[in-house]
């Protein structure tokens, strides 16, 4: 990760489990905000640039779902990690739908809080790969010169519209066949 600080917006309710987290969180070199409800939590987003957010998922006004899918409907969504006291697989597949990148639940002893920071590393790296594939298939879809990519099997997985263009060929009759079929 970059060497500059990680700005993280938390969003907990609970005052004593908030400064535990900011705490366990700042030790290891975050910055960190803290809003104590889904409303201020959003106010906070939208007055400022965090790189995650940690969102508890029951809270007073907003819970945590409301704010992924209030702030989902604004444009991208930072990576988010929802934080709940209760184990519900249904939470976690609904955070999940709406762009949360991990889901973890709140332990009695706090075991949870030492493995934030791993978390958040793994949702900042997961996150700037999706970033590089986007810039990738952008490179290939607007170079100039034809391409086409295969499978391990030299099977035509995909091609560009330059591709298209110079050969005469749609994406539709060049995918799966080899090259050869060029002639």
């Amino acid at each position: 990760m970059s060497s500059e600080t990680i700005k993280i917006l938390l969003m907990e309710d609970d005052p004593g489990m908030a400064f535990l987290c900011k705490k366990r969180l700042e030790d290891n070199g975050f910055g960190v905000h803290h809003a104590d409800d889904g409303e201020s939590g959003l106010r906070a987003f939208e007055e400022g640039t965090y790189d995650i957010l940690l969102l508890d998922h029951a809270m007073p006004v907003y819970d945590g779902l409301e704010v992924l899918r209030r702030i989902s409907k604004k444009g991208p969504l930072p990576p988010a990690i929802m934080i709940t006291g209760s184990g519900n697989e249904l939470i976690a597949v609904e955070a999940m739908k709406l762009g949360a990148s991990d889901y973890i639940v709140k332990d009695v002893d706090c075991g949870y809080l030492n493995l934030l920071p791993s978390l958040i590393e793994r949702a900042l790296k997961k996150q700037q790969t999706e970033e590089r594939a986007r810039l990738a298939a952008k490179i290939f879809e607007s170079a100039a010169e034809g391409i086409l990519a295969t499978d391990a099997n030299g099977y035509i997985v995909s091609v560009n519209k330059s591709f298209t263009d110079i050969t005469g060929y749609s994406a539709e009759e060049a995918i799966g066949k080899t090259p050869y079929f060029l002639g």
